[in-house]
């Protein structure tokens, strides 16, 4: 099994010397690479966040990857042995950037999209969501890409009545995406946030997952604030032996680190998290 990271909490490591980033990341141990990609006007998103004094947004419009920087991102990762299938959407409107998704797709032979729920209207627009993503597959699908979802707490947390149970937001959104063939990136960290066991609930969706995020919890979470949650692998609350079996030993699922924030030096941390995945996975 091999392992990768989702670097989104590491982003401004990444933008300061890719090189050296790329080289610690294949070092370390891990083979592939989830970035976050802008498919929406990176100046306007700056004015947008200055408007509403949004700092972290800010920032992260000068450091998440642009699609014309992705050939040059990954020649340097190719030097060190790292690869890019699967790709994290940053767009207001997905559908309406699905276009440049395709052609940023053929040219850098990226294989899955995933895309978030927005936090602040999945709870009443779940629904409208799903309808979405079906869309997106639909196109993205001729072109042989796929779509994934991945979750956040709140559609863990949540739950609605779907077809005569009640169930996470989750779940209800993958069955109602299910004929569109979208599959699930699960966030084992946020499904342990959102209140569910992580083996419990991969197990449940199951026939959707496609990759599995590791992100760890301090293991007092419950009483801390949503910024102070995260753990570096193997320090927090994470049966991550347990959560690595439900993974079939032949299986396409991907296996990522995704670690948004770090007490101390995040790419120590990277180092330290691959060494907990390849020791549980022995």
């Amino acid at each position: 099994m091999q392992f990768g990271v989702q670097i989104f909490g590491c982003l401004a490591e990444c933008k300061k010397n890719p090189d050296l980033f790329f080289k610690a990341l294949a070092e370390a141990g891990y083979k592939q690479i989830e970035p976050c990609i802008l498919f929406d006007d990176p100046v306007k998103m700056v004015e947008n966040a200055r408007v509403t004094g949004n700092e972290f947004m800010e920032r992260l419009a000068d450091n998440i990857w642009k699609p014309e920087e992705v050939p040059e991102y990954i020649q340097l990762m190719e030097k060190y042995g790292l690869k890019l299938s699967s790709v994290h959407v940053f767009a207001n409107n997905m559908n309406q950037v699905a276009d440049k998704m395709i052609e940023t797709a053929k040219k850098n032979k990226i294989s899955s999209y995933i895309v978030n729920c927005n936090q602040q209207t999945i709870v009443t627009d779940y629904d409208a969501f799903a309808s979405d993503c079906c869309n997106l597959s639909a196109t993205l699908r001729d072109y042989g890409i796929d779509l994934w979802i991945h979750n956040n707490g709140v559609e863990i947390k949540t739950r609605v009545e779907h077809n005569g149970k009640q169930v996470p937001i989750l779940s209800a959104i993958l069955d109602l995406c299910k004929n569109a063939k979208v599959g699930a990136q699960i966030d084992v960290g946020w499904v342990l946030y959102g209140g569910i066991d992580p083996v419990k609930y991969l197990n449940e969706v199951k026939e959707y997952v496609r990759s599995i995020h590791f992100k760890d919890l301090k293991k007092d979470f419950a009483i801390r604030s949503d910024g102070d949650i995260f753990a570096c692998l193997g320090d927090g609350a994470l049966k991550v032996k347990e959560i690595l079996e439900c993974v079939p030993l032949n299986s396409d699922i991907t296996v990522l680190i995704d670690q948004d924030a770090s007490d101390g030096d995040i790419m120590e941390d990277m180092r330290k998290s691959y060494q907990v995945l390849y020791e549980a996975f022995q």
